[in-house]
């Protein structure tokens, strides 16, 4: 890793000891609905823990039908088969991450919650994970967990775009950190492999206002 790589150990360091700064600033005016309502980019978790190893070539396989259904929106077909893979292999964590994600995409929070954590207890270094755990501490209104699982996220997996895009919309409109909220899109940008023409909006309105 390059000496001025913007994600590196000192960044990281300071990130997570700032978490405590958790004022919510006013939101500013200037097109900050089409960050509010961005949509999130939908993900299914690849099996890389241990324990699919251990599983069937059957299991497998559905698996693979599961997320390749979440990756078409098809959630209501992943759940169908998440869930009694689950009941019989409860320590696949890629299992219960996708279930997280496909209750998230179902408007079922809690659930979400439930499942996420349940993932973390099996593998807890999941970037996707604490990805969609800091969206839903946002949208219950607590900004540090939010940038805590952010962060956590970053540091598991620094080419993780995702982490930086929603790290930027926290910084953006929720806690006035303007400088902060363009270097997170700026690194979104860099990592994701086609320019995200919303945020390259969002880009030109921050540094108009700063």
């Amino acid at each position: 890793m390059s000496s001025n790589s913007w994600v590196n150990g000192s960044w990281i360091a300071l990130l997570l000891m700032t978490t405590a700064c958790t004022g919510t600033a006013e939101k500013p005016e200037t097109d900050a609905a089409s960050r509010t309502n961005a949509p999130v980019k939908s993900q299914a978790v690849a099996a890389t823990d241990t324990s699919f190893a251990n599983l069937s070539n059957t299991v497998k396989q559905e698996f693979a039908m599961a997320t390749g259904a979440m990756k078409n929106g098809k959630y209501s077909v992943a759940e169908r088969i998440l869930k009694p893979m689950l009941e019989s292999h409860g320590d696949f964590a890629a299992g219960w991450a996708n279930l997280g994600i496909v209750y998230f995409h179902t408007d079922r929070l809690e659930e979400a919650q439930q499942a996420f954590d349940t993932a973390l207890t099996k593998n807890g270094q999941n970037a996707v994970v604490h990805n969609y755990l800091g969206l839903i501490s946002r949208q219950a209104g607590d900004f540090k967990k939010a940038q805590e699982h952010y962060a956590r996220a970053i540091l598991i997996d620094p080419r993780y775009s995702n982490a930086y895009r929603n790290l930027g919309i926290l910084y953006d409109l929720y806690l006035g950190e303007l400088s902060k909220a363009l270097e997170s899109y700026e690194q979104y940008q860099k990592l994701s492999d086609s320019e995200d023409p919303d945020v390259a909006k969002w880009i030109v309105d921050l540094k108009r206002r700063l």
